[in-house]
């Protein structure tokens, strides 16, 4: 395995790719402890199992993989959140449950304005939306769910396509009234993700005072769910 990343890197390629089967949990912990991150799930025609496919980076960045930790992260617990708002009630859910945006349905509202309306407008087009970061733009339950979960998906890909300059460089906006700022690009992408873990805490709490299951979300748990190769 060393030779051969050793031979990539000499032809300039940036990352390798493996495919090992899904039931092959050893097989996969080895190539997870070498660094190989599951990225696709796919099924060979005539196969009775899936093949997970498996990535490493080559050209290493401990900035790079600490940035990619958090957006898995943050994709992680938004699933794992949803498993549990999926089940409320309607009532429940657009309820005022004494949060800052009120209900469920208001708070997870805006975290698809802040996360993805305004700050990947950001970092990605350099522009600042003129929006309200208490406006209901998603009133479908189920298409909010949908969106959250795409944009979540999206930083994963922009981490990947980034160069190391613009993650090592500052990120330049305008605020919402207009003022121009200007912050280091990496620390305020992780502003970004931490903005959604208090938001998701909070939906917590609401679920957990209604009487409902508290949903599992911390760090750690994925780690340890990422090293078991689950």
């Amino acid at each position: 395995m060393t030779r051969c990343e050793e031979w990539a890197l000499e032809r300039g390629y940036r990352s390798m790719a493996l495919e090992a089967a899904e039931p092959a949990g050893s097989l996969r912990r080895l190539y997870a402890r070498l660094g190989y991150e599951d990225v696709d799930l796919t099924r060979r025609p005539g196969h009775a199992y899936r093949c997970v496919i498996m990535r490493k980076r080559l050209d290493r960045s401990p900035l790079r993989e600490q940035l990619q930790t958090m957006a898995r992260y943050n994709l992680w617990a938004t699933r794992k959140l949803y498993e549990h708002v999926d089940a409320l009630p309607e009532a429940d859910y657009r309820r005022d449950a004494g949060l800052f945006f009120k209900s469920v349905h208001g708070t997870l509202n805006h975290l698809l304005v802040g996360e993805h309306l305004l700050w990947r407008a950001r970092f990605e087009d350099g522009v600042t939306p003129a929006v309200q970061l208490d406006v209901e733009v998603e009133p479908d339950r189920a298409r909010l769910r949908e969106r959250l979960l795409d944009g979540a998906q999206a930083w994963l890909a922009l981490l990947e396509a980034w160069p190391e300059a613009r993650l090592l460089g500052r990120l330049d906006y305008r605020r919402l009234a207009g003022q121009p700022v200007s912050l280091p690009f990496a620390a305020t992408l992780l502003h970004v993700f931490n903005h959604g873990t208090h938001h998701r805490g909070q939906v917590t709490a609401a679920i957990t005072a209604m009487g409902h299951p508290c949903p599992e979300i911390d760090l750690v748990w994925m780690l340890q769910q990422e090293g078991a190769g689950a």
